[in-house]
């Protein structure tokens, strides 16, 4: 079966900027080095409600019941 459309092949990894937000001296990029669509936007949207809401709280503000129980030491 074909892929589904807009799927990475595991053979074609994200440029190392994609992946790690730096250019090849290790500064910060300036420019995103993806065009920053809606449908990103929704993409990390969704990723960040499955992953990182939990604790961060679905504004990131750090409201969540994961984070109320937590003790800083």
């Amino acid at each position: 079966r074909a892929p589904p459309g807009g799927a990475v092949p595991v053979s074609a990894p994200l440029e190392p900027a994609g992946a790690s937000g730096r250019d090849a001296e290790g500064k910060p990029l300036a420019r995103a080095p993806v065009a920053v669509t809606r449908e990103l936007l929704e993409v990390g949207r969704r990723r960040f409600d499955v992953y990182c809401a939990a604790c961060h709280g679905v504004l990131g503000n750090g409201q969540s019941p994961v984070a109320r129980n937590m003790s800083i030491r």
